[in-house]
């Protein structure tokens, strides 16, 4: 079933390059993205959450609704107080992953070709597909990564910016000065020299 989750704040994103998708040596590498939403909007994941109940359902029968509240069936939609991360805590959050790669737009549904324009911290929604799976014992919902869209900017977590934030209101780079420097120029040359008066012996 395919849905649209609702925005929220960017986590551990790899959606141009994939990463591992567990700590284990061996652990295989996919596309993902994770986004976290505060308690206080569980409202916003009703939409979600009926799919995922319809998708157990269709699977496993009317019981799995209950089986996903107890915990028996995994749900896609975690607590970030049952976490390790401290960040997480107050917010439920949702992961993501594919093998292979998302589209990743902007407001305008432009293509993101830098990088560093989508990181953890600023604010998408993805494109999901809900599916059932029973693995190694494990059984649950899970979500499949189609696309991704970035709606908005946030703080940046890890550090790291981009070289436009960090350079753009560097008013002191030389860039900046010799820009200044330039229009100034092109400014005098086109202001117009007052004409001086004719003398008389010119007329004659």
């Amino acid at each position: 079933m395919q849905v649209l989750t609702p925005v929220g704040e960017a986590l551990w994103p790899s959606v141009f390059k994939p990463s591992p998708t567990s700590n284990d040596s061996d652990a295989k590498e996919a596309f993902q993205l994770s986004i976290m939403y505060p308690h206080d909007d569980e409202d916003k994941l009703d939409d979600l959450k009926e799919a995922i109940e319809k998708v157990a359902v269709a699977k496993w029968g009317k019981k799995a609704a209950a089986k996903l509240k107890s915990g028996q069936l995994r749900s896609p939609i975690r607590d970030g107080d049952e976490a390790d991360q401290d960040y997480l805590e107050g917010h439920y959050y949702i992961k993501a992953k594919s093998d292979d790669r998302p589209e990743v737009v902007d407001e305008d549904l432009d293509d993101i070709i830098n990088t560093k324009e989508f990181y953890g911290g600023c604010e998408c929604r993805m494109d999901v597909w809900v599916y059932a799976y029973e693995k190694s014992g494990n059984k649950g919902v899970g979500l499949i990564l189609n696309n991704v869209q970035k709606t908005g900017e946030g703080e940046r977590k890890g550090g790291g910016r981009s070289a436009a934030s960090a350079f753009g209101d560097d008013a002191g780079g030389k860039k900046s000065k010799a820009k200044a420097k330039f229009k100034a120029k092109a400014k005098d040359k086109g202001k117009k020299k007052p004409k001086g008066k004719k003398k008389k012996s010119d007329l004659l």
